[in-house]
């Protein structure tokens, strides 16, 4: 696809949830590399700060910083504020928010925080952008979910059930958007070395160990957009995709919670 077909299709912003570092950052200057400004949305002023300085060092498209929390329920609203008004074609939701721990030593408070990330802001932002994409006519939204979707996450409950949230509803909804014109894939990864993941990870042998499997966010990002427009649900890395194969052969439900859980024992 030329750089005019990718403008003419995706319009002329990109709204990233959670774009300000990591996979959210790649995505954006991939997307400006094909000529979409970026609507940048972050809960950190010092991260949107640091990278709109470096985003405006390389590209001369437009960069439209938003600070918004997505753990406070009605955070996405006021980012709908702010792209109802421009010629929006393209939307991908990067954020997330997990906690490690037992389910009962998770505090309500964190959990809603988790839930209104992972799950609640998520789905008002798909409702509303597709509804915009569909009534246009074209469109593109892609997603990020990860491998805890298939397995479940013991000591990590709330984000793997949210990531299987999201890969459901992104698969679904991507059905629905080909009748439409509007292209909807939901990229599953494995560990990637972000600074979140990074930081959320165990220490130790075990943190080690997951990052020696990471892909770098560049990789990650090179690969889905290789792919983009032509699946619905895609698979990052070699890695992974052998995972998935396996557990699929070797695992029922049960096995494949188990076998979470005792990696992060």
């Amino acid at each position: 696809m030329t750089l005019s077909d990718f403008q003419a299709k995706y319009g002329k912003y990109a709204v990233l949830f959670g774009g300000a570092d990591g996979l959210g950052a790649e995505t954006a200057k991939k997307l400006a590399e094909k000529g979409l400004s970026i609507i940048c949305v972050d809960y950190s002023q010092e991260k949107l700060d640091q990278f709109e300085a470096e985003f405006r060092k390389i590209y001369s498209v437009d960069f439209i910083p938003v600070k918004i929390d997505l753990s406070e329920e009605n955070a996405v609203l006021d980012v709908f504020d702010v792209t109802d008004r421009l010629d929006v074609g393209f939307v991908s939701y990067i954020a997330a928010l997990h906690k490690f721990g037992k389910i009962q030593d998770i505090s309500w408070d964190d959990y809603m925080k988790m839930f209104n990330v992972n799950i609640l802001n998520f789905t008002k932002a798909m409702k509303h952008y597709m509804g915009i994409f569909v009534e246009q006519g074209h469109g593109g939204i892609m997603n990020y979910s990860s491998l805890t979707a298939l397995t479940s996450s013991p000591y990590n409950v709330e984000y793997g059930a949210g990531k299987a949230y999201i890969k459901s509803f992104t698969q679904a909804m991507a059905y629905e958007g080909e009748k439409e014109g509007v292209d909807v894939m939901v990229a599953t990864l494995g560990a990637t070395a972000t600074p979140t993941e990074l930081k959320a990870q165990p220490q130790g042998d075990l943190g080690a160990k997951i990052q020696s499997m990471a892909l770098t966010p560049e990789d990650t990002v090179n690969e889905i957009f290789d792919n983009f427009g032509k699946v619905h649900s895609y698979y990052v890395g070699e890695h992974p995709k052998s995972q998935v194969k396996k557990w699929r052969i070797e695992n029922d439900d049960d096995g494949l919670a188990e076998y979470m859980g005792k990696f992060y024992e």
